[in-house]
């Protein structure tokens, strides 16, 4: 959209609308949408995990927060308090399915549904070995040194490889 277009859609669309009726523009409340088919789905911007973003000026939070904050009242610190699903569906903006917790209510409730990630071994992203090479390393009998040097990693990485320290999760 050129800045001449965004002018016309903020003065013509949003005319004398409050921030609070803008929001809930970008909201569809149509029956039957989500897990528990009473999801309110926000139809605007979305981050790269689902979520629904709202912009003030340089400040962007999520949509599902300012959704909680508009029915239930100020929620506090971004960083300390979390606004919860309980319908698991990023997009939904709907006040019933959310929640106030903490960080570890966060974690609790990832862990309970199934959605928090487990980045070890090949799922982590910055992994260099397999699970075949790290199960080499540990019954080789060649030196750190020279393992290092074959699979490209430090000595100190195949030390604590077959020290027990790395790749944990990994048995024979």
């Amino acid at each position: 959209m050129t800045p001449e277009q965004m002018k016309y859609f903020r003065g013509h669309v949003y005319r004398g609308l409050t921030p609070e009726e803008r929001f809930w523009l970008h909201v569809d409340k149509t029956p039957g949408r989500g897990p528990e088919g009473e999801c309110w789905i926000w139809t605007a911007s979305r981050n790269k995990n689902g979520y629904g973003h709202v912009g003030f000026g340089a400040l962007v939070t999520g949509a599902h927060r300012v959704s909680y904050e508009l029915v239930h009242g100020p929620i506090g610190n971004t960083y300390v308090d979390c606004v919860l699903h309980t319908c698991d569906n990023p997009p939904c903006v709907n006040p019933d399915h959310l929640f106030m917790g903490g960080r570890p209510d966060n974690i609790v409730d990832m862990t309970e549904k199934g959605r928090l990630a487990d980045f070890k071994g090949t799922l982590n992203g910055r992994h260099v070995l397999t699970e075949d090479e790290v199960r080499k390393i540990r019954v080789s009998g060649r030196t750190n040194v020279k393992l290092g040097i074959q699979y490209s990693v430090a000595p100190t990485t195949i030390s604590a490889i077959r020290n027990g320290r790395n790749w944990k999760h990994l048995t024979d």
